[in-house]
């Protein structure tokens, strides 16, 4: 008897009507039992029956199983028929859970598509400059020495690869200064003006961004 896949597994699920993600577990799952003597079809097929078998007792509410991180859009699990949803194991692609909820299930291939770009602005709290622009499918997360803002939709996006320049302090306010001219002045204020494009400056210590130059 051979047994597979005795480590953390990582599922993902998405309705196979829209394509949308409903959400993802990661957890440990018991290891299912295949003998030796086995076809690789047959083999493939138990795997497949387990994996069902197993993605059955998992849900927002709870699972039998051993969780270590899940991520759902409740609206969408209820909002999903029965039957109408896939679960598939991501676990080979090492990726940690949620990174698959810009992803589209194509029903008719069978696999996933990676469809939207999201766009991501990155600020560096030592120095309180905004330094960087990312652009992909999949979420950019924060770390200890960046803070990152997802503003895809927002009228930041068009100019993310513009925002570089530094956060400083004047007159009791903090202030924008970019790099490059040419960024649109109402651009620039929405920087710290508009707290729902740009919520990293919660993430920013007051006393971290320096005060303006006197001239």
């Amino acid at each position: 008897m051979r047994s597979h896949w005795t480590r953390a597994r990582h599922l993902a699920w998405f309705n196979t009507e829209t394509g949308g993600w409903i959400g993802e577990w990661m957890g440990h799952l018991p290891a299912p039992v295949v003998p030796s003597t086995v076809t690789e079809e047959g083999r493939l097929q138990m795997l497949n029956a387990w994996l069902q078998d197993a993605q059955r007792l998992i849900t927002p509410a709870g699972s039998p199983y051993a969780v270590t991180a899940q991520l759902w859009d409740l609206d969408a699990w209820d909002d999903c028929p029965d039957g109408a949803a896939v679960c598939l194991d991501t676990t080979r692609y090492g990726w940690p859970v949620g990174d698959f909820q810009w992803a589209v299930f194509d029903g008719w291939d069978r696999l996933l598509d990676f469809r939207e770009m999201r766009a991501y602005l990155e600020l560096t709290p030592a120095t309180a400059m905004l330094d960087a622009s990312v652009h992909g499918p999949r979420p950019v997360r924060s770390t200890p020495e960046k803070i990152v803002a997802d503003v895809t939709g927002t009228p930041l996006e068009p100019w993310v690869d513009q925002l570089h320049g530094r956060l400083i302090r004047r007159d009791g306010r903090i202030v924008f200064e970019p790099f490059w001219p040419g960024v649109p002045e109402a651009v620039v204020l929405s920087i710290t003006d508009r707290t729902l494009d740009l919520a990293l400056l919660g993430g920013l210590e007051h006393a971290a961004i320096p005060l303006a130059e006197r001239n």
